[in-house]
């Protein structure tokens, strides 16, 4: 049904554009002319392999600069591998690669300002994405349903991450957020089983509901002091968690998550964090077996600095510590 109702949109836009003086050049891409500038608007035909976009066009006697591909341009193109934008491209509007089932990989310009709504959802075999630091919001669900994605970089200069971005990119697990970021949208990252951890920037204030609901396989998860709001439903359905750290007060935190509906049952909350995680005893950034095995050594040979070593956050390192860590892996 997504499917048709893509191709639909796809119809109606290009007919739209053709009413509007359209012309094509540079071989088969379909460009709307915009006086100064122009846009790509689609193809004549079915794209296949990498798209190249060009970084001008010659309309009408005139060589335009190519400013932006526009909502449901190459939706559906069920052919296109790779999708390369020029220098010069400010926008990608809505749903302008939504549906492409053979995109592997984007390359995003420098100059690009705004991604939109959709704009590569359900693109099942994209792997990576970099969104580059001129971006300042990216698009609701933007890169939904990419099965297929592993990692995401959003550089910085980014403020927003609007509603559901990543939403069902079950593959994704490594992200990279930049401390220009302030808001997370509710849904950004649900159902995201393969995110096993994740760090919010510092500067962040507000996190949507649903963020990360059904991240199954979700563990661990760091939060900045400048929160200062946090959606309800944050980790419904996420039975993997093991640990929230929080770089502010034990009361700030309280009155965040007061009103908190599905948290998890037995998940440690590591409050006033300084960026050492207990019992990481390997500085990893994971907490295993090896841990377990150093912590034990550390207690064992006498240890002054508590920071890693004292597991349980009771004062003391000591054997509860290795007991405690050992439960906690083992969850």
């Amino acid at each position: 049904m997504k499917k048709f109702l893509c191709f639909i949109f796809a119809i109606a836009f290009a007919l739209a554009c053709f009413a509007a003086g359209v012309s094509a050049s540079s071989g088969s891409l379909i460009y709307s002319d915009c006086g100064d500038h122009c846009e790509v608007s689609g193809y004549d035909g079915t794209p296949s392999g990498v798209l190249d976009i060009p970084k001008t066009a010659y309309i009408g006697g005139r060589t335009l600069p190519v400013t932006a591909v526009c909502p449901f341009a190459f939706s559906n193109c069920g052919k296109i591998t790779g999708a390369v934008i020029p220098d010069g491209v400010i926008n990608i509007g809505d749903s302008a690669f939504s549906c492409c089932t053979e995109l592997k990989s984007v390359s995003l310009p420098a100059t690009l300002e705004k991604i939109g709504d959709d704009a590569f959802l359900g693109c099942v075999k994209l792997t990576g994405i970099t969104v580059p630091s001129s971006i300042k919001t990216v698009g609701k669900r933007a890169f939904a349903q990419c099965e297929s994605l592993t990692s995401a970089k959003i550089e910085g200069g980014t403020v927003t991450l609007s509603e559901g971005i990543f939403a069902g990119c079950v593959k994704l697990s490594e992200v990279r957020l930049p401390n220009s970021l302030r808001t997370v949208g509710g849904f950004a990252f649900s159902g995201c089983t393969a995110l096993k951890k994740l760090t919010v920037p510092d500067g962040v204030l507000f996190v949507g509901e649903n963020a990360f609901r059904d991240c199954t396989g979700l563990e661990s998860v760091i939060f900045p002091d400048s929160i200062s709001s946090l959606g309800d439903c944050l980790f419904l359905g996420c039975g993997g968690l093991k640990t929230v750290y929080f770089k502010g007060s034990a009361a700030k935190w309280e009155k965040l998550s007061e009103n908190q509906t599905g948290f998890p049952s037995g998940v440690r909350i590591i409050t006033d964090f300084s960026g050492v995680v207990p019992g990481d005893c390997d500085g990893d950034g994971d907490l295993t077996n090896k841990d377990i095995v150093l912590l034990f050594r550390g207690i064992t040979g006498g240890v002054s600095d508590l920071s890693v070593y004292d597991f349980n956050q009771d004062g003391d390192a000591d054997n509860k510590d290795v007991v405690a860590l050992f439960r906690y892996v083992s969850k």
